[in-house]
Order: C-alpha cells, then structure tokens, then sequence
C-alpha cells in the first residue's frame, strides 16, 4: 500500500477588527505536514524541511500552497501575496529616476 504525505502551508486571516474578517487569507510560509493513516503531525515548519520529514515517512508527498495550488519541490518558492493585495504584482517597477549630476 503507497503511503501519501501531505505538505501544506499555514495559513492565517486578516481581522481589522474584533471579529471583523476582511476576507483575505494570509499565506504564512510556514508548512505543516501530516501523512496518510497516521496522527503524527508537525506544524511551523520551513517548506524544505516539511518535505523531508514526510518524506522519511511517506512513498511519495504532495506540496499544497495556501491558495490551493500544487507546488512542485523543483520550482523556485515565489512571494505570492492575499488576494486583495495581488494588483501590486501586475507591472515590474520600470521607472527610472534622473540622476542628480551637475553641469559644468
């Protein structure tokens, strides 16, 4: 029988007030991992480190990100942000300033 592990990252909300939630999912990047059939579990970890740890423990392990995607260990771990905050990501910062040199 194949033992699966799982790998997923912690995720946390955003209140602005006492018991006010604006909706957006916080991903942590930490993970925690946890392997099929079995109540061991281990919470807070650094991404690499989730992965061994189920891996000694499991046949093969599957890396869920907080917004419920697939990861693939092979693949750098980008900064992703919440939801509300993803506009910040849609044009790379290309303006360049003047320099302050004097004339002669």
């Amino acid at each position: 029988m194949t033992r699966t592990g799982f790998v997923y990252e912690d995720t946390d909300w955003e209140f602005v007030a006492e018991g006010e939630n604006r909706g957006d999912t916080w991903l942590l990047a930490t993970f925690s991992a946890r392997v099929e059939g079995s109540d061991e579990t281990r919470e807070g970890l650094e991404v690499h480190a989730a992965i061994a740890w189920a891996r000694r423990r499991a046949d093969e392990v599957i890396v869920t990100l907080g917004d419920g995607s697939l990861w693939d260990p092979g693949q750098p771990l980008v900064r992703r942000r919440p939801p509300s905050e993803r506009w910040k990501d849609r044009s790379p910062m290309t303006r360049r300033w003047p320099s302050r040199s004097r004339s002669p």
